[in-house]
């Protein structure tokens, strides 16, 4: 279910991220999307699904920084920004 409200999360814009997906690290996308946060959802599953071809430790470190996050708590029906091919 908690997969399922992600994936339902609508897909609000891509965009491009310039030097920090560069820097992001392998396999992270470049590009970048906006992502609903389901119930129960972590910045590391979030991670993995968003970037699986990345290292999901990176990947989550990427978003908490794609989103200025202080800490990794979410709340659901929050907004982030995400990796996206």
């Amino acid at each position: 279910m908690v997969l399922g409200a992600v994936a339902a999360g609508v897909v609000v814009g891509l965009g491009s991220l310039g030097d920090a997906a560069r820097a992001a690290g392998p396999g992270i996308p470049h590009g970048t999307a906006q992502v609903v946060v389901g119930t129960g959802d972590t910045v590391w599953d979030i991670a993995r699904r968003t970037a699986p071809d990345a290292d999901p430790a990176a990947a989550a470190a990427h978003i908490v920084e794609l989103n200025g996050l202080r800490s990794a708590a979410l709340r659901p029906g929050q907004m982030l920004t995400v990796p996206a091919a």
